[in-house]
């Protein structure tokens, strides 16, 4: 089991965790982001990438993070789900979304959207059903 979280919230989640209390900006830390590659730091290596090695995805059942409750479930947890870890952020979204270069960085994770975007479509469908 493993949940994917929106890649648009972990791009934020992990530029405010990595450059967090550094000189850095919103702006500077964007063009880091983009001068060093998605791979310069553990906190930014795809989701999609701990998935492909080896066909692991297709022995996982998987859930969008909105789903926590349902993924513990899946794995026998029947307690009251643990509180999401919320970090202060340096940075806000709009601020680091504002920054010249963020839609490039984002685009690393374009492979992690279509994931994500077919869990959450899947969820929406089976709440309809």
């Amino acid at each position: 089991m493993a949940t994917i979280r929106d890649p648009r919230q972990r791009l934020i989640s992990a530029i405010n965790f990595h450059f967090r209390r550094s000189e850095h900006t919103a702006k500077s830390a964007i063009r880091m982001c983009s001068l060093n590659g998605p791979d310069f730091a553990a906190v930014f290596t795809r989701q999609s990438a701990y998935l492909n090695s080896d066909g692991f995805a297709h022995s996982l059942s998987l859930f969008p993070m909105e789903r926590m409750q349902d993924a513990l479930k899946a794995i026998g947890f029947r307690g009251k789900t643990p509180h999401r870890n919320r970090q202060a952020y340096e940075f806000s979204p709009e601020e680091i979304e504002a920054a010249p270069g963020f839609d490039s960085v984002l685009s690393w994770y374009d492979e992690d959207a279509e994931l994500y975007d077919r869990l959450t479509a899947e969820n929406a469908g089976a709440a309809n059903r």
